[in-house]
């Protein structure tokens, strides 16, 4: 086998595994999988160093390996880590034509109007400016910061 020094026992195929493990490492602190398809490459490139002391088809495996992990496993696995839920509305989006309770009085002239939304209350305004009494029920049509913009049922 393939030595790297007179006093040395390590083989070129542990340094192939050794830079996989590196790389495979380095992806932790990486979002987007490339260092990953390196270190499959590396780890074949590892296996052909077992079979064969021809650096040339180590390096060749190398990059062969990881050009295709690179075409077709990483846009795998970005598609599956990286996944967007479009369906489920969250945080203020999901407020957004819900159902809330008037408890105290939506009046622009005085400023003023709360409305409860799961046991929360939030100062809410009219689009149009209209009165709406308390006891009322109105649909959230806007969110702006902590203010609903809400209209009557």
């Amino acid at each position: 086998m393939c030595q790297i020094g007179k006093h040395c026992p390590m083989e070129i195929w542990h340094l192939w595994i050794i830079a996989a493990l590196l790389l495979f490492a380095a992806e932790i602190f990486t979002t987007g999988f490339a260092l990953f398809c390196l270190a499959v490459g590396a780890a074949a490139a590892g296996v052909a160093a077992c079979y064969t002391e021809d650096l040339t088809i180590q390096i060749l495996v190398f990059a062969v390996v990881s050009i295709c992990a690179l075409v077709v496993v990483r846009p795998l696995l970005l598609r599956y880590f990286f996944r967007r839920n479009r369906g489920a509305a969250t945080n203020a989006g999901a407020m957004i034509g819900r159902t809330a309770t008037v408890v105290e009085t939506i009046d622009a002239a005085r400023e003023s109007g709360r409305v409860r939304l799961d046991g929360v209350e939030w100062t809410a305004v009219t689009a149009d400016g209209s009165v709406i009494e308390t006891g009322a029920r109105v649909v959230i049509e806007k969110m702006d910061s902590i203010v609903l913009t809400v209209r009557k049922v």
